[in-house]
C-alpha cells in the first residue's frame, strides 16, 4: 500500500457539509422515487437513452434499484417523461457496464452485489486511475484544476449523499479527461459506479452524510496537481483508493452480517 495521505488542508479546506445526518425523503420522493431521482439530476441538453442511462446508473448506485431487482420499462419510462424506447437502449448500455442482466421470463434484473464485485471494483480503479493521471499530467492547464477546485468548493456546501456518485466523478474526471484516453476514461466511469455502490450502501447502514476525509483526501490530491507534482498527486491517489477499499470494504462485511442476523 502507498503512504497514507498527509494533511494539506489550506484556509480553504472543506468544512463538513451537513450534520453527519441521513436525510429522510420528501412526500415527492416518497411517490415516485425515480422520478424524484431524475428531477434532481436534470437532463439538460442530454439525449433521452443518455439521461435514461444517467439516472438508472445513479439508481442502482444508491440501492433505489436494488440487486436482483427486476426493472420494468414502462413506470421507469412514465417516471423520466420519456418513451420506453430510449429506456432500453439505456439498459443496454448499463448490461455491457455489468450493472444490470438480462435474464429470460424477467427481463432486466439489477446486477447482484458480492464482495468479489467490490474488491474487484476498487483494484480495477487502482490499477486504471493512476495512469490515468500520470498521461494527463503534462497536458493538465489551470483550467483544469480550477474546475476540479470549483467542485470541492461546491462540496463545502453540501453533497447530498445521494449525489456523492456523480460528484465523486466528476471531481476526478476533471483531473484525468485530459490524458484523452476515452477508453481508459469509460472503464474508469464503470469501476467508479460499482464500487461505489458498495460505498453508499455503508454510509447509509451507518447512518452518516459524506465523510469529512473524503473532502480532504481529494483536496490533497488536487493540491498536488496544483503543483503539477505528478509522483506525490498519484501516491495520494493510490492511497486514497486503498484505504476506501479497506473502509469499505470492513464496512460491508459487517452490513451483510447484519442483513443475515436480520433474516
Amino acid at each position: 500500500m502507498s503512504a497514507p495521505v498527509t494533511s494539506t488542508r489550506s484556509s480553504k479546506a472543506p468544512r463538513p457539509p451537513s450534520d453527519g445526518k441521513a436525510r429522510a425523503p420528501s412526500d415527492t420522493s416518497r411517490a415516485d422515487p425515480l422520478g424524484a431521482l431524475a428531477q434532481r439530476i436534470g437532463r439538460g441538453d442530454q439525449p433521452a437513452p443518455a439521461f435514461a442511462a444517467a439516472v438508472l446508473r445513479e439508481a442502482i448506485v444508491i440501492g433505489l434499484l436494488p440487486g436482483g431487482e427486476a426493472i420494468r420499462i414502462d413506470p421507469v419510462a412514465r417516471s423520466l417523461d420519456i418513451s420506453p424506447i430510449p429506456v432500453r437502449e439505456a439498459l443496454r448500455e448499463l448490461e455491457a457496464s455489468r450493472l444490470v442482466g438480462f435474464e429470460r421470463n424477467r427481463g432486466f434484473v439489477v446486477a447482484p452485489e458480492s464482495s468479489l464485485e467490490l474488491q474487484d471494483a476498487y483494484e480495477t480503479r487502482l490499477v486504471l486511475e493512476p495512469l490515468a493521471l500520470r498521461l494527463a499530467m503534462p497536458d493538465l492547464t489551470s483550467r483544469d484544476t480550477r474546475r476540479a477546485r470549483a467542485l470541492l468548493e461546491e462540496a463545502e456546501q453540501g453533497v447530498p449523499l445521494e449525489l456523492l456518485f456523480s460528484w465523486n466523478l466528476r471531481f476526478h474526471m476533471a483531473l484525468y479527461a485530459p490524458c484523452g484516453r476515452r477508453h481508459l476514461l469509460a472503464f474508469i466511469e464503470q469501476a467508479h459506479a460499482i464500487s461505489h455502490r458498495y460505498g453508499y450502501a455503508t454510509l447509509m447502514a451507518r447512518g452518516i452524510g459524506v465523510p469529512d476525509y473524503i473532502l480532504a483526501e481529494h483536496l490533497a490530491m488536487l493540491e498536488a496537481c496544483e503543483r503539477r507534482d505528478t509522483a506525490t498527486a498519484v501516491a495520494i491517489l493510490e492511497a486514497h483508493i486503498n484505504v476506501a477499499l479497506e473502509r469499505v470494504l470492513a464496512n460491508y462485511q459487517t452490513l451483510i452480517e447484519g442483513r443475515k442476523n436480520k433474516g
